[in-house]
């Protein structure tokens, strides 16, 4: 029954924006768009997972907040007709941090000299024209540039943050480096301290 009602909703939504998905042969098919091969889908009660091969991508409803998991670890955001990674558009981003999932926990040391090895830069990407039409900016600029780090450059400096995908593309953690840029700040802050307190003592003599 709650299938048929999930279903029932999908549609109606669908119809609205004059699209329409198609529930045929465990698969589940948006518009015109042809089912992937070798793909299903299989529903348990809220849950919904799309399978291909040994991969799955599963939606999960049952819990207070909706859950969108993989059995690989990761969900991936990419465009197959710009054949690049997408943007995501959200209002905030929430990691996990608590204590009752972490170990080995120790304070960073020398992080000051670790940021000054990562080599800021701007660049554009190599489809950035096609980039752009799918996440124009505001001022409507159509020669945008980014700013980051290479990543080959950053594994070479802080090796933990960087991942290689299935493709061997590498990525990085950017939100790694706050913790880091942190440390830097304190680090240089208990200097200036320092610093403060002898020229106050060769200003007292």
């Amino acid at each position: 029954m709650k299938k048929i009602a999930f279903l029932f909703v999908m549609s109606f939504i669908t119809i609205t924006v004059h699209a329409q998905f198609k529930y045929t042969g465990k698969q589940l098919i948006f518009g015109n768009i042809s089912a992937y091969k070798g793909c299903s889908t299989n529903w348990d009660g809220w849950a919904h997972a799309w399978v291909a091969g040994s991969k799955a991508l599963t939606f999960d409803m049952s819990p207070a907040d909706p859950r969108i998991g993989s059995n690989t670890g990761s969900v991936v955001f990419y465009g197959l007709e710009s054949t690049g990674f997408n943007d995501i558009h959200v209002k905030n981003v929430f990691q996990n941090s608590d204590l009752s999932a972490k170990t080995n926990i120790s304070s960073l040391r020398n992080a000051t000299p670790t940021l000054l090895k990562l080599r800021p830069v701007k660049y554009q990407w190599n489809n950035h024209l096609e980039y752009l039409k799918a996440s124009p900016r505001s001022t409507g600029i159509t020669n945008a540039s980014e700013f980051g780090f290479i990543a080959q450059e950053v594994e070479r400096v802080i090796p933990d943050i960087v991942i290689i995908d299935e493709e061997g593309n590498r990525l990085i953690n950017y939100s790694a480096i706050i913790p880091i840029l942190t440390a830097s700040i304190q680090e240089l802050n208990n200097r200036i301290v320092t610093l403060e307190k002898e020229l106050e003592a060769l200003k007292a003599k």
